[in-house]
């Protein structure tokens, strides 16, 4: 079979083992997104070592400079004295003041000494009691953005350190917070969170405690794959199990589109076979890292004795 470079190369070699005409639009299209589904369906089978990469998330330090100067019981404006809030504080930041209990998130930064309360779409009151006086505060971020092929993580860590980061589900994450909702530091535990409302889903990075200073953990996670479209479109599988691709795509179209289950189906043994052979190599890259335990044979050495002609103690023994 040729190279198959592109997502050009893959169905335009499936077109040539089903002898069709792929310039007809209606058998190009079918032919596309039975590539297309045999590479979402793959990717999606397995966290294969093709869909693993490393990245990284900058973890903003706290920013204490300066006070609050004025808020107000249910207000949802907060001025600051001797604050540069412009360029150290953006949306989705968190603010806790000294003498409050509450967590508030930071809607809009307006200016270095006024920020508004509140989430992306709704605005939220502070509670406290009203400030007129300087008073203490820490604005910090607990929640970051993760690369948009993000789909699953596998292992945070943070670069060069002893620190490993612990996962825990949304529900334990939310009582860590609130069992220490002024706690600061290196971060101890995480958690995703997404929005499946945007397409696709908006994946993020929740820590905690929030950060005293500057972190950059580092982690491997699984790639979502995206449909290939463009000729020049190259898929993440390797090259050398592209085929998959084309003999699913192939397979596909024979059984639903050729009416020929019987091709088909020999499509599809052809394709199932190497899967199988994916999945040595995916076993072998699993356990390469694997500690490899080799008996010392220095122990079994072979000690030769010379055999002697008369045994005195053979007839006390066996006589």
């Amino acid at each position: 079979m040729p190279s198959l470079d592109t997502f050009v190369d893959i169905y335009t070699q499936a077109g040539l083992l089903l002898v069709q005409d792929i310039t007809d639009t209606d058998i190009l299209n079918t032919l596309q997104q039975g590539v297309n589904m045999s590479y979402d369906q793959l990717a999606k089978s397995y966290r294969f070592w093709w869909l693993q990469k490393e990245a990284s998330v900058d973890l903003k330090p706290k920013y204490e400079t300066g006070n609050i100067l004025t808020t107000t019981q249910d207000g949802t404006t907060i001025v600051g004295t001797g604050t540069s809030w412009s360029g150290n504080v953006a949306a989705g930041d968190k603010i806790l003041i000294a003498g409050d209990q509450e967590t508030y998130p930071i809607q809009s930064v307006d200016s270095d000494t006024g920020i508004t309360l509140g989430t992306a779409s709704d605005a939220v009151a502070y509670k406290g009691s009203t400030i007129s006086s300087a008073t203490a505060y820490k604005i910090f971020r607990d929640v970051y953005a993760l690369p948009s092929d993000f789909l699953d993580m596998l292992r945070p860590h943070i670069a060069f350190g002893r620190l490993m980061i612990k996962p825990v589900g949304l529900n334990r994450m939310r009582f860590l917070q609130e069992l220490n909702f002024s706690g600061e530091g290196p971060p101890q535990h995480y958690t995703i969170v997404s929005d499946e409302t945007s397409n696709p889903p908006a994946q993020e990075l929740m820590v905690e405690p929030f950060p005293d200073q500057r972190y950059t953990p580092y982690f491997d996670y699984v790639r979502q794959v995206t449909p290939l479209s463009a000729t020049s479109d190259v898929p993440l599988t390797p090259r050398e199990f592209r085929d998959i691709h084309v003999y699913e795509a192939a397979a596909d179209f024979a059984q639903f589109r050729a009416n020929d289950p019987e091709r088909g189906d020999r499509f599809r043994a052809i394709a199932e076979a190497r899967k199988l052979v994916m999945m040595q190599h995916q076993k072998s890259k699993e356990t390469e890292d694997r500690p490899v335990i080799r008996p010392d044979l220095s122990a079994y050495r072979r000690v030769s004795v010379g055999a002697k002609r008369f045994d005195p103690n053979f007839s006390r023994n066996f006589g």
